[in-house]
């Protein structure tokens, strides 16, 4: 993908939590267009755009915003780096209600130890700003034993492979047993 090759050439660093100051005078306009739903009235290209690379420190919702902290009308995307699809838009906007001066704010769910692509542009041109990053983690699913947000056949294999042992015991009886087997198996699917 044009995006995330252009992405990779143009990494302001790989970084996780806190304020980042950025200038996008000067930046590119991505070939990509950002879909119709992120569009708040100036079209779907995103001008002057920088591109950053976030690693998530924690397992749950990240929060990517120039909200009141940037001097122009902000456009932010977030991308999965990790298949499938690799590049594919996870959350995009322009705009956000309550947001000074056009600027926005994005959220999406993360995983701990993933990396992110965050693109920050403008509607019309760049300018100035603070990107503030954090993230809040999901509340504790036990049966989720490798923390990727979803009780399921990996969940499940590390039950079978710990048993007997105390290596995947979910039910804090010191044991792996039929009991964590069936904590996996109400659990199944996505942590609430």
């Amino acid at each position: 993908d044009e995006t995330i090759a252009s992405a990779i050439t143009a990494l302001r660093g790989l970084f996780g939590e806190g304020s980042f100051t950025f200038n996008s005078t000067n930046g590119t306009d991505s070939a990509t267009a950002l879909p119709a739903s992120c569009d708040e009235g100036a079209g779907t290209a995103m001008k002057n755009d920088i591109w950053f690379l976030y690693s998530a420190t924690c397992s749950g919702t990240a929060t990517v915003s120039t909200c009141g902290t940037a001097a122009f009308d902000t456009r932010l995307a977030a991308y999965a780096t990790v298949c499938p699809p690799a590049g594919a838009l996870i959350a995009c906007d322009d705009g956000t209600a309550g947001c000074a001066t056009g600027t926005s704010s994005i959220s999406f769910n993360a995983v701990a130890g993933l990396s992110y692509y965050l693109r920050v542009g403008g509607a019309v041109a760049g300018g100035t700003g603070t990107l503030n990053v954090s993230c809040v983690p999901a509340a504790v699913c036990e049966a989720d034993l490798n923390g990727d947000l979803v009780v399921d056949g990996a969940d499940l294999a590390a039950v079978l492979n710990a048993w007997g042992t105390t290596n995947g015991d979910i039910d804090g009886d010191g044991n792996t047993g039929g009991s964590d087997l069936a904590l996996v198996l109400n659990s199944w699917g996505a942590c609430p």
